[in-house]
Protein backbone atom coordinates (compact mmCIF):
# COMPACT_ATOMS: atom_id res chain seq x y z
CA UNK A 1 0.00 0.00 0.00
CA UNK A 2 2.76 2.77 0.53
CA UNK A 3 5.24 3.26 -1.56
CA UNK A 4 8.85 4.04 -0.88
CA UNK A 5 9.69 7.69 -1.94
CA UNK A 6 13.78 7.20 -1.61
CA UNK A 7 16.23 4.93 -0.25
CA UNK A 8 15.90 2.60 2.87
CA UNK A 9 14.34 3.73 6.28
CA UNK A 10 17.39 3.90 7.94
CA UNK A 11 19.82 3.79 5.07
CA UNK A 12 22.72 6.42 4.60
CA UNK A 13 21.89 9.81 4.41
CA UNK A 14 19.92 10.68 1.21
CA UNK A 15 22.16 12.43 -1.80
CA UNK A 16 20.69 15.06 -2.62
CA UNK A 17 20.25 15.08 -6.68
CA UNK A 18 20.81 19.38 -6.71
CA UNK A 19 23.47 21.37 -6.24
CA UNK A 20 22.64 23.46 -3.02
CA UNK A 21 22.95 27.29 -4.02
CA UNK A 22 21.94 30.72 -2.02
CA UNK A 23 18.59 31.62 -4.06
CA UNK A 24 17.43 35.30 -4.04
CA UNK A 25 15.13 35.77 -6.67
CA UNK A 26 12.24 33.34 -6.68
CA UNK A 27 11.56 31.03 -4.14
CA UNK A 28 8.78 29.68 -5.64
CA UNK A 29 11.74 28.02 -8.30
CA UNK A 30 12.43 25.47 -5.36
CA UNK A 31 11.53 22.13 -6.22
CA UNK A 32 10.08 20.42 -3.75
CA UNK A 33 10.93 16.46 -2.73
CA UNK A 34 9.58 13.58 -0.51
CA UNK A 35 12.49 12.62 2.34
CA UNK A 36 13.81 9.12 2.24
CA UNK A 37 11.99 8.58 6.14
CA UNK A 38 8.32 9.27 4.51
CA UNK A 39 5.71 6.50 3.41
CA UNK A 40 3.17 7.41 1.48
CA UNK A 41 0.15 5.58 -0.54
CA UNK A 42 -3.34 6.13 -1.63
CA UNK A 43 -6.46 5.30 0.20
CA UNK A 44 -9.38 3.94 -1.77
CA UNK A 45 -10.69 7.04 -2.46
CA UNK A 46 -7.69 8.33 -3.62
CA UNK A 47 -6.40 10.39 -0.85
CA UNK A 48 -2.70 10.44 0.04
CA UNK A 49 -2.03 8.59 3.68
CA UNK A 50 1.90 9.48 4.97
CA UNK A 51 3.34 7.81 6.94
CA UNK A 52 6.71 9.47 8.68
CA UNK A 53 9.34 7.71 10.98
CA UNK A 54 12.16 9.55 13.21
CA UNK A 55 13.93 7.63 16.08
CA UNK A 56 14.78 9.55 19.11
CA UNK A 57 15.88 9.19 22.66
CA UNK A 58 13.66 7.94 25.44
CA UNK A 59 14.25 10.01 28.60
CA UNK A 60 15.30 7.54 31.45
CA UNK A 61 14.25 8.61 34.67
CA UNK A 62 16.65 6.99 37.71
CA UNK A 63 19.77 5.29 36.69
CA UNK A 64 20.07 4.28 33.05
CA UNK A 65 21.06 5.33 29.82
CA UNK A 66 18.56 6.68 27.27
CA UNK A 67 16.61 4.42 25.13
CA UNK A 68 16.37 4.56 21.13
CA UNK A 69 12.72 4.75 20.06
CA UNK A 70 10.73 5.30 16.57
CA UNK A 71 8.27 7.72 16.69
CA UNK A 72 5.76 7.52 13.88
CA UNK A 73 3.39 10.12 12.20
CA UNK A 74 0.60 9.69 10.23
CA UNK A 75 -1.24 12.30 7.93
CA UNK A 76 -3.95 12.55 6.02
CA UNK A 77 -4.04 14.54 3.21
CA UNK A 78 -7.75 16.14 1.78
CA UNK A 79 -8.37 16.29 -1.71
CA UNK A 80 -6.59 19.41 -2.74
CA UNK A 81 -3.64 18.21 -0.10
CA UNK A 82 -3.05 15.06 -1.93
CA UNK A 83 -3.15 16.63 -5.73
CA UNK A 84 -0.36 18.87 -4.17
CA UNK A 85 1.32 15.58 -3.09
CA UNK A 86 1.35 13.54 -6.41
CA UNK A 87 2.40 16.93 -7.87
CA UNK A 88 6.04 16.34 -6.17
CA UNK A 89 8.23 14.22 -8.46
CA UNK A 90 11.50 16.28 -7.54
CA UNK A 91 11.24 17.84 -11.19
CA UNK A 92 8.63 20.62 -11.13
CA UNK A 93 9.25 23.46 -8.98
CA UNK A 94 6.46 25.56 -6.70
CA UNK A 95 5.72 27.79 -9.99
CA UNK A 96 4.65 24.74 -12.06
CA UNK A 97 2.71 23.15 -9.63
CA UNK A 98 0.47 26.05 -8.43
CA UNK A 99 -0.07 27.02 -11.81
CA UNK A 100 -1.33 22.88 -12.16
CA UNK A 101 -3.08 23.90 -8.86
CA UNK A 102 -5.31 26.61 -10.42
CA UNK A 103 -5.89 25.04 -13.52
CA UNK A 104 -7.34 21.90 -11.40
CA UNK A 105 -8.97 23.94 -8.75
CA UNK A 106 -10.53 26.80 -10.95
CA UNK A 107 -8.95 29.24 -8.41
CA UNK A 108 -6.96 32.74 -9.12
CA UNK A 109 -2.96 32.46 -8.87
CA UNK A 110 -2.70 33.96 -6.40
CA UNK A 111 -5.34 31.92 -4.04
CA UNK A 112 -3.43 29.15 -6.08
CA UNK A 113 0.19 30.60 -5.42
CA UNK A 114 -0.98 30.67 -1.24
CA UNK A 115 -2.45 27.51 -0.64
CA UNK A 116 0.58 25.62 -2.30
CA UNK A 117 2.66 28.06 -0.36
CA UNK A 118 0.74 27.20 3.22
CA UNK A 119 1.03 23.69 2.30
CA UNK A 120 4.38 23.43 1.35
CA UNK A 121 5.28 25.13 4.51
CA UNK A 122 3.26 22.89 6.67
CA UNK A 123 4.80 20.01 5.28
CA UNK A 124 8.40 20.98 5.66
CA UNK A 125 7.63 21.65 9.33
CA UNK A 126 6.00 18.33 10.15
CA UNK A 127 9.49 17.17 8.10
CA UNK A 128 7.55 15.51 5.20
CA UNK A 129 9.62 17.02 2.35
CA UNK A 130 12.50 19.11 1.81
CA UNK A 131 12.99 21.68 -1.06
CA UNK A 132 16.15 21.78 -3.45
CA UNK A 133 17.45 24.71 -5.53
CA UNK A 134 17.70 24.16 -9.20
CA UNK A 135 21.15 23.54 -10.92
CA UNK A 136 22.31 27.15 -12.36
CA UNK A 137 19.26 28.98 -10.85
CA UNK A 138 20.24 32.75 -10.18
CA UNK A 139 21.37 33.47 -7.28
Amino acid sequence: MFKRSFLNLFGSPREVPRKATTYTRDPLRAVPVHLDHVEWGCDGKGLIQIRRHAIGLTKKRGKGHARPRIQETQVQLDEQGSFCWKQIDGERNLVEITRSYAKSFKVSSQDAENAVFHFTKMLMQRGLIGLTLPEGGET
